[in-house]
């Protein structure tokens, strides 16, 4: 956690996270962030919606981590944020946003489907404008009690087996940084997916 928590610099930091794709609108996460003054980290695996991060980034500065994440790595960038967010308009659950309220992380997601369900702030809408002004509300919020670390532990391992390890112990120079905006890169190493 700490080496993610150095890694997200300048707080408070919303986290996107999960497969970068167009239809989780990347860009509108990116402007949210800008407009509630907060830092926005996009973790995960780059798809279509890479270009719409780029794009969005003429506003702030964006820490980018790349590529497939170890679960343990995933739970630590969870727990290091300030809030999860989750800007998709279809869906019924979130993996990011379980961890949110799993490690007792405020989380912000649109009233649509089953994931206002789970956060601490539903957005009122779906614009950039929306979504800030849930960030904010949720960062003015205390964060949720976390669940035992045991109990995440043995969930998890149910569930992935061997391939989970605590979310407290992070292997160093897991994934791929880089910072778009008014940054440099961090590493280039890469984690395999698995």
């Amino acid at each position: 956690r700490e080496e993610w928590e150095a890694r997200f610099e300048r707080r408070p930091v919303a986290l996107l996270a999960g497969q970068v794709r167009a239809d989780k609108r990347p860009d509108v996460f990116v402007e949210a962030c800008v407009k509630a003054g907060v830092t926005a980290a996009v973790v995960g695996p780059a798809n279509d919606g890479e270009d719409l991060i780029r794009a969005a980034c003429a506003d702030g500065t964006v820490v980018r981590v790349g590529g497939y994440l170890p679960l343990s790595s995933f739970a630590a960038a969870v727990a290091a944020c300030d809030v999860v967010v989750a800007t998709h308009g279809v869906g019924s659950v979130s993996v990011p946003l379980a961890f949110a309220r799993e490690l007792g992380v405020r989380s912000v997601a649109p009233a649509v489907g089953g994931l206002a369900e789970s956060v601490t702030v539903a957005a009122s809408g779906m614009s950039a404008e929306d979504f800030a002004a849930a960030i904010r509300d949720a960062l003015a919020l205390p964060a949720p009690a976390p669940i035992a670390p045991s109990r995440l532990r043995r969930k998890a391992s149910s569930c992935c087996g061997s391939r989970f390890q605590s979310a407290h112990t992070e292997p160093s120079g897991s994934g791929s940084t880089a910072k778009f905006g008014n940054s440099t890169p961090f590493s280039s190493r890469k984690t395999p997916p698995y």
